[in-house]
């Protein structure tokens, strides 16, 4: 059905709704409608009108509807209305609910006489419909002027609400001109309670804020303004003084407006006050001089307690150092390194003393060189495996092959570190079973592994709320006055500050009653370094080995680690079962070459396994029996050598000292022995006839260090004073001057002073081989006029080597000068 559009009415008022009963009349008698009939509809529709904008505006759309035969004057009220279609059918011949997209209301219809559409009655109409009468005007001016005052209502209620919004809010709001005098426009009322002046004083005075910025702090707020014009934003924090003269420290917060071609317009900014905040600040630094001062007095104290235990150490370590060049036999060469280890051990302690206290400061560093995990793993084992015999645990390591297949670049020490710690946890709560070290390879890159080690147990297992307590200083599982076991819980804590460090994270999971297992990762570097080895000569592969021991895990790893050498291994759970395998395979002509005994077996130990399989006939090739044990008492050794097992391991074993065990039964030559370095790394020639100055008081650290310098073929002089030592670098020509720090008399600092002073001595190497571990002590030397600084107990490696380096540079020197006199 065609619809034609007349035209559209916007009624609001009493004006309008006239226009509209006097244009709907006309147009109904203009399209054929009789005068009393268009009276009705127009009268009608008026009604309809009048009720709708008493509240609210309508709007009225007048239209034609039908074809060329049957057509219909339409005019749509959109606007619902209750009862408006009672008023409507009073003129007009249909009213119907009117849904037409978005609008809604009423449309009424009346019968008219066909026309054309072109007609241009239409034209007619639609003109009266637009045209505007004084009615209409007059109306449209009354709503303008009905907007304007709503608006400005609307307006000053916003300004009420602003006000009073600015007047509560804890800022003071206000703006200026952005040029020219830079006269204030703007300020809140809160201007008043906060800093006690009224509006006016601000507006009424362009130098109001000059007056009242602190004089100290002016010059530096005005230099730093300038980027506010630059950046549109500027924050500061400066004193501003307060109406009774007193001055607050305020937060002074920019922002720049500009015109639509970009020139400066105004500036509106907030003032805070921020005295709260200053004096919790001023609070904080003074507490902050106070725990420097703090720190430095523990720091002093640490310094002071490393000292002295590390005197008595360097004697413990040192003496043990010498006592091994002295050819001593298998067992005691065993109990020197392990005097030494654990001498090593308990230095390792002392610095976990300070390693806490660089944590509490935030200067613990981690190192990074090559190192061989196998030689970690045999400290830690050396460290753990008696406190295990001691219980009847058994120590096992389970290393990844891969961990092992290149040197790791990392912090060795603080790997053992916290292997070490995990371990004496893992012994100390558990009572019988065993204490596994797992290595796994998480990640692997060009360059880097991240490693997962682990500590597992079969010991008393912890709850999770013991869990949670874990990891942090000074608590442990058990926190009752009738705990069981001891410690103090710094160990934890100082681990997990070192994985971290070391780029992984440390956590537990635990079972009550079944144990725990400790774990951490780390991520180390591959190093460059050639590793021994791992697999034997191509004549030494393939070779026959026979495995037996009750414990199955310790069965598995050791097994993997010989698989992994190429070795063909066979496996036994008793001495029973061993011997068997040992008879079966002489059948077979596939003798084993060497058998790995268990010492303690149910049924069959492993010495009374060894003698039947000694004693077993018909035997082709006598195998090599080792015995494989966790209990490294003497006794045991001594039987192992009277019963002819040709050698003996102590576990926990690792991948090294299995290979250097298997290498010498089976006479090979590896490219590097496992036995302990304690002649110089380096040609003694290097050394002979150098002549050193020793200043040191302490006669064991004397005895030690001339021990230490002898075996290189160094002449070696005393001086137990820094005041002797004085006197003898002027007497005397020496190649360098080993110097003590805390000595009677004078000190080590003052004599390399007192030595420099001499122009002739100004080139003498003096190094610093003291008990002061701090790197301040370290600086200390060094701004005193030393060269270099070895720290107690002494390292020869490290000895030698700074020795060497400033010896030798000295040697080159002197020739240079001879060579440029000629």
């Amino acid at each position: 059905m065609q619809m034609v559009t007349l035209g559209t009415l916007s009624l609001s008022g009493e004006a309008g709704v006239l226009a509209m009963r006097r244009k709907l009349l006309a147009v109904a008698q203009r399209l054929g409608a009789s005068t009393s009939k268009a009276t009705r509809l127009a009268a009608a529709a008026s009604d309809h009108a009048k009720d709708v904008t008493r509240t609210t505006a309508l709007e009225v759309l007048v239209g034609l509807s039908g074809s060329a035969s049957a057509q219909e004057l339409c005019v749509d009220f959109t606007a619902t209305y209750p009862g408006a279609d009672t008023l409507l059918c009073l003129g007009w011949d249909r009213v119907e609910p009117l849904v037409d997209g978005q609008r809604r209301g009423w449309r009424a219809c009346c019968k008219i006489d066909p026309i054309v559409m072109a007609d241009p009655a239409i034209s007619w109409c639609q003109a009266v419909i637009a045209e505007q009468g004084v009615e209409e005007l007059v109306e449209a001016l009354h709503a303008n002027n009905h907007a304007l005052q709503m608006a400005k209502e609307a307006e000053e209620g916003v300004r009420a609400r602003l006000s009073l919004l600015l007047g509560a809010a804890p800022v003071v709001v206000y703006s200026f001109r952005a040029g020219g005098d830079f006269a204030p426009t703007f300020v809140s009322d809160s201007i008043q309670g906060m800093l006690g002046y009224r509006t006016g004083e601000y507006l009424e005075n362009a130098d109001f804020w000059r007056s009242c910025v602190h004089p100290d702090d002016l010059a530096g707020v005005e230099a730093e303004q300038v980027q506010l014009f630059r950046t549109g934003q500027h924050l500061a924090e400066y004193r501003f003084r307060k109406k009774d003269g007193s001055y607050c420290w305020v937060s002074d917060e920019q922002h720049l407006t500009r015109d639509s071609e970009g020139h400066p317009l105004e500036v509106v900014g907030s003032w805070s006050n921020i005295d709260t905040r200053k004096a919790a600040e001023q609070a904080f630094q003074a507490a902050q001089v106070e725990l420097e001062k703090a720190n430095e007095a523990k720091s002093a104290f640490l310094a002071n307690m490393s000292h002295e235990i590390r005197t008595p150490m360097n004697a413990v370590i040192g003496l043990s150092h010498l006592a091994l060049k002295a050819d001593p036999s298998p067992r005691l060469r065993d109990y020197l390194i392990k005097i030494k280890s654990s001498g090593q051990h308990l230095l390792g302690i002392i610095n976990e003393i300070l390693d806490f206290s660089k944590i509490e400061a935030g200067k613990l560093s981690i190192e990074n060189v090559e190192f061989d995990l196998d030689k970690v793993l045999e400290n830690v084992g050396n460290l753990i495996s008696e406190k295990a015999e001691e219980k009847g645990l058994e120590l096992i390591f389970d290393i990844e092959p891969s961990i092992n297949s290149t040197h790791l670049r990392g912090d060795p020490l603080r790997l053992g570190q916290i292997l070490i710690n995990f371990c004496n946890n893992a012994v100390k709560f558990t009572e019988e079973g065993d204490v596994v070290i797992k290595g796994r390879v998480l990640e692997a890159s060009e360059d880097s592994l991240l490693v997962e080690f682990s500590v597992s147990d079969t010991g008393i297992g912890m709850t999770e709320a013991q869990v949670g307590r874990l990891f942090q200083a000074f608590e442990q599982a058990d926190t009752s006055t009738t705990r069981k076991y001891g410690g103090t819980g710094l160990g934890l804590a100082i681990s997990k500050r070192l994985a971290e460090l070391m780029g992984g994270e440390v956590g537990v999971t635990s079972e009550l009653g079944k144990g725990s297992t400790f774990w951490f990762t780390s991520r180390l570097g591959k190093g460059s370094a050639a590793l021994r080895p791992s697999l034997l000569r191509s004549d030494l592969r393939g070779r026959r080995l026979l495995i037996i021991d009750d414990n199955s895990s310790a069965r598995t790893v050791l097994s993997s680690m010989l698989m992994d050498m190429t070795f063909v291994v066979d496996e036994a759970a008793s001495g029973e079962e061993g011997i068997e395998k040992v008879r079966q395979a002489a059948k077979r002509s596939e003798p084993y070459e060497i058998i790995f005994v268990d010492w303690q077996m149910p049924n069959l130990d492993g010495m009374e396994t060894s003698k039947r399989i000694l004693a077993l006939p018909d035997l082709s090739i006598s195998p090599h029996l080792v015995m494989v044990t966790a209990y490294g008492r003497e006794d045991v050794l001594k039987q192992a050598e009277e019963e002819g097992l040709e050698n003996v391991l102590i576990k926990p074993v690792t991948s090294s000292t299995l290979f250097d065990t298997i290498v010498a039964i089976l006479h090979a030559h590896p490219e590097a022995t496992g036995h302990a370095q304690v002649a110089p790394s380096f040609e003694i020639d290097r050394t002979r006839g150098t002549r050193v100055l020793l200043v040191e008081d302490n006669e064991i650290n004397q005895e030690v260090a001339i021990g230490l310098l002898e075996d290189a073929a160094i002449q070696v002089d005393v001086a137990e004073n820094g005041e002797i030592a004085v006197r003898m670098a002027q007497e005397n020509d020496y190649d360098a001057v080993l110097m003590d720090m805390q000595m009677p008399v004078m000190d080590g600092i003052e004599a390399t002073r007192a030595i420099r002073s001499n122009p002739r001595l100004q080139n003498l190497p003096i190094i610093a081989m003291t008990a002061n571990a701090m790197a301040a002590d370290r600086e200390k030397c060094l701004k005193a006029g030393m060269n270099d600084h070895v720290s107690k107990p002494i390292d020869p490696d490290q000895l030698f080597s700074v020795l060497l380096r400033w010896t030798e540079r000295r040697n080159d020197e002197a020739t240079l000068e001879s060579l440029l006199g000629s």
